[in-house]
């Protein structure tokens, strides 16, 4: 069974080599502090509510799938054995 995958991170660097080149990039807005996160206490000292807690910034997402190793394992022994049966 083939397994997909999305990754959305702030660097390319944590898509995996060999899916860069489908990588594509968007600007994620300015994330704010919210009045929830004052509730919950989780304001940076010297912080407000509407201030940034995160700026804009370019992120980069790629989604992928990837086959089970067991299957391309099972596919590789089949592939050989066909190729032997020819020999």
């Amino acid at each position: 069974m083939a397994e997909t995958t999305t990754i959305d991170t702030h660097t390319l660097e944590m898509i995996p080599e060999e899916h860069r080149a489908n990588a594509t990039s968007y600007e994620a807005p300015d994330v704010l502090w919210t009045q929830k996160d004052a509730d919950w206490g989780k304001l940076k000292e010297g912080a407000s509510v509407g201030d940034v807690r995160e700026p804009a910034h370019t992120r980069y997402t790629v989604t992928f799938t990837e086959k089970d190793p067991e299957l391309v394992a099972l596919e590789k022994r089949i592939a050989d054995l066909e190729a032997k049966k020819l020999e």
